[in-house]
């Protein structure tokens, strides 16, 4: 980093370089993952304030992931060993089907709480 750049602040070269990476990383999910987006033209009005006297609309081109697998692919490719813990992740192989992903070593209990000996309670 240079010594003349503030403070938590990246250079522009690095900066645009590092926009630049995003820009492709996104593309490549994009592109491998083609029907599992969709485009959407977002709109809302935005209410006055200092800087705009007048109430305004703003609208918004947004590319939205539908599919949780992309994202959890993603994360797979970088892992040796993910944990999942839930207690409502039942039941699992539609989770995994969700998740585009074969889980290898599963734990599902059948966990009843008996209400004679356990008791929830929170302050």
């Amino acid at each position: 980093m240079s010594e003349d750049a503030p403070e938590g602040k990246q250079p522009p070269p690095l900066k645009a370089l590092n926009m630049l990476k995003t820009l492709l990383t996104k593309s490549a999910m994009l592109l491998k993952h083609l029907s599992d987006y969709r485009l959407c033209l977002t709109r809302r009005a935005l209410p006055a304030d200092a800087k705009h006297p007048r109430a305004r609309l703003e609208t918004r081109l947004c590319l939205w992931s539908l599919s949780p697998a992309v994202a959890f692919g993603t994360l797979r490719d970088l892992c040796d060993t993910i944990v999942i813990t839930s207690g409502t992740l039942s039941p699992m192989n539609s989770f995994a089907s969700e998740l585009s992903t074969p889980f290898s070593s599963q734990l599902s209990a059948n966990h009843v709480v008996d209400t004679k000996t356990q008791v929830p309670s929170s302050l």
